[in-house]
């Protein structure tokens, strides 16, 4: 049985002695769950659950969080029902989160982009109702459906199980904040990046603004995931991608394929986690191309989800096959991943795990890639 509280030493240079910080993170799981993790790091590092709570809904399955306003909004995937539904929390300083207001979706909600000025509204994909909603959202932290679009296929795609009808994995806001783009697009300010969940290949876009006042896109290569054709699992595909916050490089996760292999966390237990891996790429900002740094274990099996904190020096991984987070310590020069800092034990298919703090204040850009 793991541990939900292992000790690691501190990093390399981490802290002067006698010093310590700590950062909250929130965790969804399909068991029900939103956890909430206290990160303190110091002599040495500690991953503990603080708090949870079970009012995001049956199957929680995206968090995004207004720092500025103390809220977190969480979706529920609420599978095999005919609605899903967003619900807004306070968030204490102690870790609790407090439930506020909640309103039905379209059927399968993914993944949020939070628009306008101050945050006064949400668009939300939906992928298993094939839809778009769009929340408004009062001072209080009320939540109420305004409009929804629901989306069609003239014929199904090349893969007909998976591709009978559209299945939007998520709604962003583009760099100008003017439009909102629904599917898997990862933005730079010039270019953006589709990861393709079934081909397992990573698609390159140089973005046109028009004079009309439209979004053009101008494909300008395909590649692997892994920078090299190679052959993998059947099971594998992508499971999030996320340029990180200075624009210079690109994160990509694999699921499924159990490629590599990592000490076990707890230190009583001699027998090796198999890992899928995390893989880094260098952006090219003249020509948007991508060079592939580095393949580095996610800390087990199943990453459909990461984040990098403001500062760009620690990532978070959420292993859905595992039932864990994972912290990994990053280079922010170099881009390269170097060590795990700590891990933690959440029940259930981890989904989503963000970092609590002033994401815009430090970072400069928006979004976040669910498949």
């Amino acid at each position: 049985m793991w541990k939900s509280r292992i000790l690691f030493p501190a990093a390399a240079g981490l802290s002067l002695a006698g010093s310590t910080s700590a950062t909250l993170l929130y965790v969804t799981s399909y068991a029900g769950t939103v956890t909430t993790l206290d990160l303190v790091e110091g002599a040495t590092t500690e991953l503990e659950t603080v708090a949870s709570t079970t009012a995001c809904g049956a199957n929680p399955s995206w968090l995004a969080l207004d720092y500025s306003k103390s809220f977190v909004y969480c979706l529920d995937e609420a599978w095999g029902q005919p609605t899903g539904a967003v619900t807004s929390f306070y968030t204490h300083a102690n870790g609790t989160l407090e439930p506020l207001a909640t309103a039905d979706l379209v059927a399968g909600p993914v993944s949020i982009a939070e628009f306008g000025v101050g945050g006064h509204g949400l668009a939300i994909a939906s992928y298993a109702g094939s839809g778009l909603n769009v929340v408004s959202l009062a001072p209080e932290g009320g939540v109420e459906l305004v409009q929804n679009e629901t989306f069609t296929l003239d014929q199904p795609g090349p893969n007909p199980e998976r591709q009978d009808v559209p299945h939007p994995h998520q709604a962003i806001l583009d760099p100008t904040a003017r439009f909102i783009l629904v599917q898997i697009w990862v933005p730079t300010w010039t270019y953006f990046y589709v990861a393709t969940e079934l081909a397992n290949t990573i698609i390159g876009y140089e973005v046109l603004y028009n004079s009309n006042q439209t979004l053009s896109f101008n494909e300008l290569f395909t590649i692997p995931t892994h920078g090299e054709a190679r052959e993998l699992a059947e099971a594998t595909g992508v499971g999030e991608i996320l340029v990180t916050p200075d624009g210079k490089f690109l994160i990509v996760s694999s699921r499924w394929e159990n490629s590599l292999s990592i000490p076990n966390f707890d230190p009583s237990n001699s027998t090796e986690i198999p890992s899928d891996p995390l893989i880094t790429f260098a952006i090219d900002n003249k020509t948007g191309s991508l060079e592939k740094l580095q393949e580095f274990a996610a800390g087990g099996s199943g990453p459909r989800h990461f984040s990098i904190n403001g500062d760009g020096n620690r990532i978070a991984v959420g292993l859905q096959g595992d039932g864990r987070v994972a912290i990994i310590e990053r280079d922010v020069r170099t881009g390269l991943l170097k060590d795990f800092v700590a891990t933690a034990d959440v029940a259930g298919e981890v989904n989503a795990v963000i970092f609590y703090e002033d994401y815009h204040a430090k970072r400069g850009f928006r979004g976040r890639l669910r498949v």
